[in-house]
Formats: C-alpha cells, structure tokens, sequence
C-alpha cells in the first residue's frame, strides 16, 4: 500500500501524511505530465505544495500539487499533481552562458536554479532549503535559445538538456533539504521489440517529412567597443546532408545521402563548432519524427520496468518501418495496473496522426 507525503513549498515542514487511494502517474519529456492521486479524505495542503509517493521498494514519484477536487457522493478527494521540474517553469534573464564552453551544461543549470531560485535579489520568493550538486560537466558550445532580450524559460532549457545530451535532475527530500542531482546519466541503448508477448496495444504513426538538407547562414557576431561596431567576419554559407545512416556529411556527392526535405537556417556562433552543435540538433529531431505507443507488462521477465523512464534512448524494431532510432518520451501507469503505457518519439498525437491512422484502415 502507498503512502502519500504533503511538504510545505515555503519551508519543506510535513503537513500531511495519508494512505493512498488509488493514483494514476504520468510523466512526459516535456514536464507537462498529470498525475491524479486519491485519497479517503481531504488532505491538508495548499497549492504549490510538494508531494511524493512511497511504498515498500521506496519513493517513486515527486510532485506538486495544483488543484484537489472532491468526487461527487463519495468521501475520496482527487489530489491534481503536476511534474516537480514545473517548479522552474519561469522566464529568466541569461547569464554567465560562458560556462556551457568552460565548465558544463549541468554547472550552467545549478548557476542558474542557485541565482535565480536559491539566492536571487527577492529573499521572499526564494527556495532557500535548496541544495544543487553536480556530479558530470558536459561542454558544448550551442548558445542557449533566448528571445531578443535575452530572456529564456530555464524549465525548458532543462528538458532540452535531458533529450539532446542525456542530462538529468534528480529530486531528494532530506530533512529540511531538497537535493537536486545534476549528472549526465550513464545509459545504454535500450533496445526494445515490439513483437514480443509482454507487448499489448501498439500502434505506430510515421512522419513523411524528414529534413535531408540544412543550409546554414553562419555569421561571426560583430563586436563593439565604445560604441563602435566592427564587422568580425563576412556571412558564410554552409551545407550539410543527412546520410542514410544517420549521420550529417558535407559532401553534396555522398552516395549516401537520404532524400527528405530541405530547411535554411541563420546562425551567429564564434566558431564552427557552435555551428556543428546546432546543425547536430536539427537533424537529431529526425529521429523523433514519429509516434509509437504500448503497454508492456509491469512484471516482464524481457524489459524490466525501471528501463521505462522518460529520455531513455531507445532502438525500437517496429512493426512497420524496421529498427529506428527512439526516445521515450511519455510514461503513465495507474496503482494496480499490470501494465504500463509507453510513448516513443515526440510527435504529438495531431488531427494529421489520426487521419493517418483512418487512411491505414482503409
């Protein structure tokens, strides 16, 4: 039987501890999975508060509430959870992007959860009883995506770490403390075939569309000093293909390009590896121009149910396409299910999807 923890935002004190109804768990690679967990009376909370679930194996799962409805006739409320990473759903202004080159994303990210939620300039708001720890440092030299002031959404930020370069955070309540593990997580492909037994309800949508060319307008930025502007470096225009393998070649001629379609793009970047990174990201969504969903048994004896998490690379022999490259993207499970429901890849399920599935019963 689980039990349920409700823990004050403002200071992390125990406000309720309570048996666990029932409880219908989803996450998604987006952080916008909802979760719904029931219990026998109404609890004691208010919104924002955190919330995490444990049974005998230990916690499996951490939220924060957002609203609680009370089921008409009955005495069970319904706690509406939302994914813990929300809590840095906020647009902040960009600072210290030198260390994405210097240090590494994950030193980037606590830099930022430190400045802008532990520490900043409002101690009212501050989340004071947060401890950051980084445990790997990645270096790249992408340039965080900003508006033109500079502003980004670090909840998003966040997850584009977790599905271009494995980065995860992970959320411990100790005490009077919530830790967050920053590290690149160590993972071999998970290989997964859709053809086994433990394997109900699949269904498979493909993109049609997947970008083969991308032309890049790559400018060195101009600097200024004093007000006066020099011109570093003139425009330059760069071609990269997509080869049938996966991988990106500059060679118009490879006998191994892929057809598919054709997409331009501006770039200022120092360097030609700022450029690479970026171009790397366009084509790595190619990978996820498509939809697989599933059941698999929870009790498995094939695929163990603690490979079934969200950002796990995957190798997915489909039923239709053959072996392609994956991610999970969605998991949702509900208390005493003996299955759970899996997502691979990151096109959402579009009016476009379903006339597809029409068209493929005709």
């Amino acid at each position: 039987m689980a039990q349920g923890y409700i823990i004050a935002q403002e200071n992390l004190k125990i406000l309720d501890i309570f048996t666990v109804s029932d409880y219908s768990i989803e996450l998604d690679s987006e952080f916008g999975g909802k979760t719904k967990i029931t219990l026998a009376r109404k609890p004691v909370f208010e919104k924002g508060d955190f919330i995490f679930l444990k049974d005998e194996s230990g916690t499996f799962f951490k939220g924060k509430i957002d609203t609680v409805d009370n089921e008409s006739g009955a005495n069970l409320h319904e706690l509406n959870v939302i994914e813990i990473e929300q809590i840095f759903d906020r647009k902040i202004v960009l600072s210290n992007e030198a260390l994405l080159s210097s240090t590494g994303i994950e030193d980037f990210i606590a830099y930022e959860i430190r400045k802008e939620f532990v520490s900043s300039d409002d101690p009212l708001l501050n989340m004071s009883y947060i401890t950051v720890n980084v445990k790997s440092h990645t270096k790249v030299y992408a340039k965080v995506d900003t508006d033109d002031g500079g502003i980004y959404n670090l909840k998003t930020y966040i997850g584009n770490a977790r599905e271009y370069y494995g980065i995860f955070l992970t959320f411990t309540f100790s005490g009077n403390t919530l830790v967050i593990d920053i590290e690149k997580k160590d993972q071999s492909v998970f290989k997964f075939d859709s053809s086994v037994s433990d394997v109900n309800d699949y269904d498979e949508v493909y993109s049609v569309d997947v970008l083969a060319k991308l032309k890049v307008v790559w400018k060195i930025p101009d600097t200024e000093d004093n007000g006066v502007v020099t011109q570093v470096g003139a425009t330059s225009i760069l071609n990269y293909y997509l080869l049938s393998d996966r991988t990106v070649s500059t060679n118009v001629n490879d006998p191994n390009r892929a057809t598919g379609t054709i997409d331009t793009i501006y770039k200022e970047a120092d360097t030609l590896a700022e450029v690479a990174e970026e171009v790397s990201k366009e084509f790595m969504s190619n990978s996820y121009e498509h939809s697989v969903t599933a059941s698999v048994r929870r009790d498995s004896k094939i695929y163990p149910e603690d490979a079934f998490y969200v950002g796990h690379k995957c190798e997915i022999k489909t039923v239709s396409h053959g072996v392609k490259d994956s991610m999970i993207t969605r998991i949702s499970y509900d208390q005493g299910s003996d299955f759970i429901a899996v997502k691979f890849g990151k096109m959402a399920v579009t009016l476009i999807e379903k006339l597809r599935k029409e068209r493929s019963k005709q």
